[in-house]
C-alpha cells in the first residue's frame, strides 16, 4: 500500500508538472503572438503614415474626390498656417468701421492702427418697428376694456426676452 501511495504522488507530481509546462508555453506563445499582431499593427500604420504624408508634400489631389466637383489644384492655400505653426486665422468682418482712441471713425488709407470697431445696427430699426405695433396693439385693448381694467396700468410690464433678441421684424416667436 506504502509503495502503491508513493507511485501515485510521484504519478500527481508528474501531472502537475506536465500541466504547469504546458500552462507556461502557452503563455509564452501567446505573448509571441500579441508581439507579432502589435508590431504588425504598428508597421500598418507607419505605412499610413509615411503615404499621408508623401501624398500632402505632393501635393497629390485626393482620389476620394469626385471627379467634376470643382476643386481645382492649389484650392485651399489661402488656409495654410503661417511661419508661426498657428492654425488661427482672423478675419476682419466686411462691415466694421475701425475707430481711433476717440472713437472716431478711421478712413481707409491711413497708418493709423485701430483701437476698436463699430458695427452697423441693422436690426435696430426693424426691432422697433415691431415693439411699437405691439405697445400700440395693447393701448388700444387697454383703452377699449373700459374703467374697470385701470388696476392693470398700473402693473410694470416685464419682458422674458430682451427687446433685441428677435429675429428681424418679427413680433412673436414659436418653440
Amino acid at each position: 500500500v506504502k509503495q502503491d501511495n508513493e507511485a501515485l504522488k510521484q504519478r500527481l507530481a508528474n501531472i502537475d508538472q506536465t500541466v504547469e509546462q504546458r500552462l507556461k508555453n502557452a503563455q509564452e506563445q501567446f505573448k509571441l503572438d500579441s508581439q507579432q499582431q502589435q508590431q504588425s499593427v504598428v508597421e500598418g500604420f507607419k505605412k499610413q503614415m509615411d503615404e499621408l504624408t508623401r501624398m500632402g508634400q505632393t501635393g497629390a489631389t485626393n482620389p476620394d474626390l469626385p471627379i467634376g466637383l470643382g476643386v481645382q489644384q492649389g484650392d485651399g492655400q489661402q488656409f495654410k498656417s503661417d511661419s508661426s505653426g498657428s492654425d488661427l486665422m482672423w478675419i476682419d468682418p466686411q462691415d466694421a468701421t475701425a475707430l481711433d482712441s476717440n472713437g472716431k471713425p478711421i478712413t481707409a488709407g491711413t497708418s493709423i492702427s485701430p483701437s476698436g470697431y463699430s458695427f452697423p445696427t441693422a436690426f435696430g430699426e426693424s426691432v422697433d418697428r415691431g415693439q411699437k405695433a405691439l405697445t400700440t396693439g395693447a393701448q388700444s385693448v387697454r383703452d377699449d376694456m373700459g374703467g374697470q381694467q385701470q388696476e392693470r396700468k398700473k402693473v410694470r410690464r416685464a419682458y422674458t426676452l430682451p427687446q433685441n433678441s428677435t429675429l428681424m421684424g418679427s413680433v412673436a416667436m414659436s418653440a
